[in-house]
């Protein structure tokens, strides 16, 4: 009986609770993912604003060129990784968390920009 248990493929209804716990995990990592390029995106504006207003003349104009080129490496990371990646699920997981890490990156680099700024 064993053996033909295992030799037999898995039916809709056996591997519905697993199909279900797989689901649950991705939505779950996927929110998580959501919340984090929240957070990180709004830390990164923050820092950004603070900096802004701590500059004047010619570095300040140079921060807001750096920003806009920063931004479109930005868009065109994402763009180029979603065509890489492809469309699945998976994917979608892997380019929301790389956008993660450079909003991360980004946000560390300009905070290390504000402390010097702060101390001019």
């Amino acid at each position: 009986m064993r053996d033909e248990a295992r030799k037999r493929p898995f039916t809709p209804r056996e591997s519905a609770p697993q199909e279900r716990r797989r689901i649950t995990a991705f939505i779950a990592i996927a929110a998580g993912l959501n919340t984090e390029r929240a957070a990180q995106d709004g830390r990164l504006n923050t820092t950004y604003k603070a900096l802004l207003g701590k500059l004047q003349g010619e570095a300040k104009d140079d921060l807001v060129t750096a920003e806009r080129a920063w931004l479109d490496f930005h868009n065109k990371s994402d763009s180029f990784e979603s065509a890489i990646y492809g469309d699945g699920k998976v994917a979608d997981l892997e380019v929301t968390q790389n956008e993660v890490f450079r909003l991360c990156e980004r946000a560390n680099t300009l905070e290390r920009y504000l402390s010097v700024a702060n101390d001019l």
